[in-house]
């Protein structure tokens, strides 16, 4: 869910195509979200600088140019080059294949719940409580019972971005649930 008023900033849903602009195309993921609503403030602040000084802007821009714009491509499946000829290498030691391979493949959720259900199998599926997936209503079609598991409030990050407050607990609540 993308509602920067509250705090939300996924972008796994249909129809987004949320862009930095400033000349920018690349569809934005979290880390993009996260940086166009506060990078400013975090250049800014970092300099010790006002958020309108044009030195702020600048590095605000290049930050997004060199670094985030990168994570933004790769998180969202973006050729790094426009041509159909395959790679003749893979590049998988940056920041976004890191974090990526930390991941697990909620896309795949959808196969495992069909094959679930054409199956009759029985099964305990742990995942995050994401009503905006799209996989969302199958899962809860074949729950027969479920429990919610709470982080501890210790483990969310300090300040504004982070905390329970601002991002409400929900969107950090795992589903355990069971199939079958």
């Amino acid at each position: 869910m993308y509602e920067p008023e509250n705090n939300k900033f996924d972008h796994h849903q249909r129809g987004f195509d949320e862009i930095f602009g400033h000349g920018f195309v690349t569809k934005l993921s979290s880390a993009g979200l996260v940086y166009k609503h506060f990078g400013r403030e975090i250049v800014a602040n970092t300099l010790g600088l006002s958020s309108s000084d044009p030195i702020v802007e600048k590095i605000y821009l290049k930050v997004y140019k060199s670094f985030v714009e990168g994570v933004d491509g790769i998180d969202n499946g973006v050729d790094m080059y426009d041509t159909d000829a395959p790679a003749k290498y893979s590049e998988n030691t940056n920041l976004s294949a890191r974090v990526g391979k930390l991941n697990p493949p909620w896309d795949e959720l959808s196969r495992v719940l069909q094959t679930l259900r054409e199956s009759g199998a029985a099964a305990y599926l742990v995942v995050p409580e994401w009503p905006s997936q799209p996989w969302w209503p199958d899962l809860l079609e074949l729950t027969t019972d479920s429990f919610l598991v709470a982080p501890a409030r210790d483990n969310f990050l300090p300040g504004h971005l982070g905390s329970v407050e601002a991002m409400g607990s929900p969107f950090w609540y795992t589903r355990v649930c069971k199939i079958g």
